[in-house]
């Protein structure tokens, strides 16, 4: 290997090295001490909240990141065991944190109270519930799963569910088939219980079985978004954050062979319809690609109230069949007119895509805009 080579290699390993953040022997040593005194405050703890002393068996201490690298930090995961149960604790290395050190000993106890609640709610039990939430649900890690499953520092005693909760953030979802007025019955029937800011709650109902199995429904994500993805197959949805209940419109329209939504607009506002207006090459916009791809295709043209966000759903098959040109994926692209007079337009690769089972879904956003268009087929060239 010549000098200039193994200089470069050298010069990579330490950039390497600088990105990944070595962990120096005197962080490892702090991170021990910091294990080893969680676990002693985690059997003090247990024994403080419950009234009985657990058993150790691991612990893991949290790492989170940094720009450049990873750095422990006095909390540590403490994986215990009492008369065959084993449950966690989140405490700390340092004495001053018990009042903020938290467990999951009673996980099933809260998660049967949350659903009782929301079977109170609109009598009748969810077909699907999940919950997720709990200590260090937004901390910036580099841990497992075990991190983030429902701990709370305040003793459950069967009837303050709502102080528990109250602590840390809690999502739920619920899902139904059939009909339901989640909306009616949600401000007949709410409890304190969701009127906390920590609380997020969605609720979902669907014309079938089949539909409710194929949503693929995160509620810890973004609700609404993963709704709107979703749309075509969910019938109602209601999403609860911060105390407010907030009823989630699904009005769809069809074009041809694709599908259509404008976020919190009733489809009768607008419409889609096919376009025959070509680009001309000269309207060369700057971002790489010949404008004269543009025109190859189909163009459809979005008028009406327009409100900020359009989701459009393309049938897979249909969408295999565009061609790629010389992308890896099949390409749809935007245009917007800033002006009546179509003077400024600016063209966009739609980049907000996901798949879901039959669709393919994109999504984008345009508060200012005076014209839209779109079209599928794509067979761009690079720009020399």
């Amino acid at each position: 290997m010549n000098k200039i080579k193994y200089s470069f290699v050298i010069s990579m390993i330490a950039i390497i090295m600088f990105l990944t953040g070595c962990i120096s022997e005197e962080e490892r040593a702090q991170a021990e001490a910091w294990r080893a005194q969680a676990e002693k405050n985690a059997v003090s703890y247990i024994e403080e909240k419950y009234g009985f002393e657990a058993t150790v068996l691991d612990s893991e201490t949290q790492k989170t990141e940094s720009l450049f690298s990873a750095q422990f930090t006095s909390k540590t995961l403490v994986t215990m065991e009492y008369n065959g149960k084993q449950f966690r604790v989140l405490a700390f290395g340092e004495d001053g944190y018990m009042d903020e050190t938290t467990d999951n000993y009673q996980k099933a106890e809260l998660l049967s109270a949350v659903e009782e609640e929301v079977t109170t709610l609109f009598g009748v039990a969810p077909d699907v519930f999940e919950v997720a939430g709990g200590d260090n649900e937004y901390a910036t890690t580099v841990n497992s799963d075990e991190f983030y499953d429902m701990y709370y520092h305040t003793y459950y005693d069967g009837t303050n569910l709502e102080e528990v909760l109250a602590e840390e953030i809690f999502y739920c979802l619920a899902e139904y088939v059939g009909d339901i007025d989640l909306d009616k019955l949600y401000e007949q029937n709410k409890t304190p219980l969701f009127e906390h800011k920590y609380v997020h709650a969605g609720f979902l109902t669907y014309d079938s079985q089949e539909n409710m199995e194929i949503s693929d429904i995160d509620i810890d994500v973004g609700f609404d978004s993963e709704v709107y993805k979703y749309a075509l197959y969910v019938k109602d949805a209601l999403a609860v954050e911060e105390g407010e209940a907030t009823p989630i419109e699904l009005s769809i329209g069809e074009c041809g062979d694709f599908c259509y939504m404008n976020v919190d607009t009733d489809i009768s506002q607008y419409s889609i319809t096919e376009s025959s207006e070509k680009y001309a090459s000269d309207e060369w916009n700057g971002h790489g690609f010949r404008n004269a791809a543009f025109a190859t295709g189909t163009a459809y043209y979005l008028e009406g109230n327009r409100g900020y966000k359009l989701y459009i759903y393309i049938p897979t098959e249909i969408y295999e069949q565009i061609p790629s040109g010389e992308f890896d994926e099949n390409v749809v692209v935007a245009s917007r007119f800033l002006s009546e007079n179509k003077e400024n337009i600016s063209y966009d690769l739609w980049l907000n895509h996901e798949t879901i089972p039959g669709y393919e879904v994109f999504w984008t956003a345009y508060a200012d805009m005076e014209d839209f268009s779109f079209r599928f087929m794509y067979d761009a060239k690079e720009s020399e």
